[in-house]
């Protein structure tokens, strides 16, 4: 059995023997990010058998207080909940190989996470983009539209092949995500981060989704660009959504070309993510069922699409309300309010 004392030692052994192994890059670097930043400072050097349930109410206690590294203020009850989520998922695993006696973590309290209302762009928001998306010559455009029409994730636009494209059946293949993520292992030179392809989220590790017509027509646009800046057809092999090199877009970049555009046409504030919502959203608005929208959106069950997406909108409350009327016909027009005061 291998030689460990304090909490740092199993918190690294555990990581690498268990996590490593089992998880898509991403989430082990999550896993690995609090960690090293959060825990180990903290009170990795706990001997792992003295570990209980008040020095972890301390130590979740104090980064929710002033956990924020930086700028020293409180961390948002998300980050605390990960904070917990990691350490109970590891000490019961210390348990399991008898490390530990028993898991201290169920006795702690953290506060209660408030889930965040999903934002999906107005309609004169999301009108004002296309109009600017679609004049521009940005490469980077075709990947916000994609988002936009779609519903895709960053991750899964950015790695999306020309040999992902069905014409045929007007259908993507969605294989691979990408996403950038600090290097586990660095050399001498090397940069701290690297682009790191893995399956997209699913059962299987890909998924077929159908594409509205207006997302092959962008496509067409995007091979005769291909063609005119290059000299040269696209290859199965390459990226849909190219950059000047003809690689691959930095999904990083993307994101922060979208918030630049929006500044640029005094929109509201959105991420990346928001345009997913928005593709969801619309989806819903004009008539998709829950179980086809789960499939487009990959959930891993309808469950998540209505958690997430089964909220009215304003906008489409009034769109809709109009069909209301008297069977009568004595309703004509909307009144026009009571005079000003």
């Amino acid at each position: 059995m291998t030689a460990i004392s304090t909490l740092a030692d199993w918190l690294h052994y555990w990581l690498e023997s268990y996590i490593r192994p089992s998880c898509k890059p991403a989430g082990y670097a999550q896993y690995r990010d609090i960690v090293d930043k959060h825990v180990v400072p903290a009170i990795g050097a706990v001997p792992l058998a003295e570990l209980n349930t008040g020095i972890l109410q301390q130590f979740l206690n104090r980064e929710a207080a002033c956990g924020n590294r930086k700028t020293g203020g409180p961390l948002s009850a998300k980050s605390v909940k990960n904070m917990r989520v990691v350490l109970d998922v590891a000490l019961k695993c210390a348990v399991q190989e008898g490390r530990l006696a028993a898991n201290p973590v169920p006795g702690t309290v953290i506060r209660k996470v408030q889930r965040k209302a999903i934002q999906p762009m107005s309609d004169a928001m999301q009108a004002a983009l296309e109009r600017f998306l679609f004049q521009d010559g940005n490469l980077q455009n075709m990947g916000i539209l994609l988002a936009l029409y779609t519903g895709c994730r960053l991750g899964e636009i950015c790695a999306l092949r020309w040999r992902d494209v069905d014409w045929s059946r007007q259908e993507l293949h969605l294989r691979q995500t990408v996403k950038r993520l600090p290097r586990s292992q660095r050399q001498p030179g090397q940069s701290v981060t690297e682009l790191v392809f893995s399956p997209t989220k699913g059962r299987d590790g890909s998924r077929r989704i159908a594409a509205p017509a207006v997302v092959f027509a962008l496509l067409e646009m995007q091979c005769r660009r291909h063609e005119t800046r290059f000299g040269a057809p696209v290859q199965p092999g390459g990226f849909v959504v190219y950059n000047t090199q003809d690689q691959l877009t930095d999904p990083d970049n993307l994101s922060h070309y979208f918030g630049e555009v929006l500044t640029a046409l005094q929109l509201p504030h959105a991420r990346f993510h928001d345009l997913r919502h928005t593709f969801a959203t619309r989806a819903i608005e004009h008539g998709m069922d829950i179980l086809t929208l789960s499939g487009m959106l990959g959930h891993a069950d309808v469950g998540t699409t209505q958690t997430f997406y089964l909220h009215p909108r304003l906008e489409a409350m009034h769109r809709q309300v109009d069909c209301i009327t008297p069977a009568c016909g004595w309703f004509r027009a909307a009144p026009a309010g009571p005079a000003a005061v």
